[in-house]
């Protein structure tokens, strides 16, 4: 199971900047059991908010969600993952491939669970132009696809298609120059 911040503000459950503090409390069912997002208790500092009794294996969690400020403003909300204390916007509940003590806990951040990071920042430019070719072959709506964004995903694809047969001319040419440069005759010694 995935939380991610973008979800809860979709749903309207994490306050917005112009909602007084403190914030009344909010309930979420998906999770297996009733889940309260609220004002984080007297030992926190004011403005943070807190995600109680999510279920975990030793009994419930409660992990923080605070502002990452932004400049003078406050930012964006993310979670305190309760592994590594680092701020994060997705918290996964864990899976056998975490580590022993982060297992206990029953939620961490993608790192902490042990999931692998995503799959484009480490892929080369070509690798990316596979990808984007292996999409481009899909030509009908997926479900629930607005047709603003079907069209865009048509146009980004014809894109990939137009960079690739550039790319293939490019290798023809490399090759055939590389073909007439090693030709036989120049690589003979002519006597003097």
């Amino acid at each position: 199971m995935l939380l991610a911040i973008s979800t809860l503000s979709r749903a309207g459950v994490l306050p917005s900047v112009r909602t007084p503090w403190p914030p009344e409390p909010k309930r979420l069912t998906d999770l297996g059991s009733t889940t309260t997002i609220r004002a984080a208790g007297l030992s926190a500092p004011p403005g943070i908010l807190e995600i109680a009794e999510l279920p975990c294996p030793v009994g419930h969690l409660t992990v923080l969600i605070e502002r990452l400020p932004f400049h003078k403003s406050p930012g964006r909300w993310h979670f305190r993952c309760p592994a590594c204390g680092a701020l994060r916007g997705v918290l996964v509940q864990v899976g056998a491939a975490a580590q022993a003590q982060v297992q206990t806990l029953g939620w961490a951040c993608r790192t902490c669970a042990g999931l692998p990071h995503s799959r484009a920042w480490p892929l080369t430019a070509s690798q990316r132009l596979d990808n984007a070719l292996e999409k481009a072959t899909e030509e009908f709506r997926h479900d629930g696809e607005k047709a603003r964004d079907w069209r865009r995903r048509r146009q980004r694809a014809a894109q990939a298609i137009a960079k690739a047969e550039a790319m293939d001319g490019q290798m023809v040419e490399r090759v055939a120059r590389s073909a007439t440069l090693s030709s036989p005759g120049d690589s003979e010694l002519h006597p003097g």
